[in-house]
């Protein structure tokens, strides 16, 4: 979904390898430094749990280019992801970040999707209604079926929304 950061990111982790290359017992200095090293790649204001730092920096992404992002349901709009994972924590920061949404969606290559909300949609029955899912009025998931994996966003984002279109038919 982004590809210049993971590019970034990608980059960042070599750069720490490459810095261990001639170390006696290299391996094991780069295990021991790759924690640290991610939490400085996606570190912006303040330290957290490096699950927290990349919930954060996922939601500054998904924040800033939301437009190209967005998908609707019975007219709420809801930020789509596609395998971005960690739908709890990303969700929830997501949801948080972007009160004017209702709903965070994540598919996976599979058509398996997990809903977020806070308190603006009752995604249990969103996830009931297209996916044959279920779960609470504010986390939720289900599957997508005869659903077409693709590795262009756009064609992902199209399926999703005409995929919902109909069930909303």
């Amino acid at each position: 979904m982004f590809p210049a950061e993971d590019r970034a990111f990608k980059l960042s982790m070599i750069e720490a390898a490459k810095n261990l290359i001639n170390e006696e017992d290299a391996p094991i200095k780069l295990d021991d430094a790759l924690h640290q090293t991610k939490k400085a790649f996606f570190k912006q204001a303040k330290n957290d749990t490096k699950d927290n730092l990349v919930a954060y920096y996922v939601t500054d992404l998904l924040t800033k280019d939301k437009q190209r992002l967005t998908i609707e349901y019975k007219g709420h709009k809801g930020i789509l992801g596609y395998n971005v994972g960690n739908a709890s924590i990303i969700g929830n920061a997501s949801m948080v970040a972007n009160e004017d949404y209702a709903f965070y969606m994540d598919v996976n290559f599979r058509g398996n999707f997990s809903l977020r909300s806070n308190n603006k949609l009752d995604v249990s029955q969103m996830a009931a209604h297209i996916g044959k899912g279920g779960g609470h009025p504010n986390a939720s998931g289900g599957k997508i079926d005869g659903y077409k994996d693709s590795f262009v966003y756009a064609d992902v984002r199209k399926f999703v929304q005409n995929y919902i279109d109909e069930k909303c038919q």
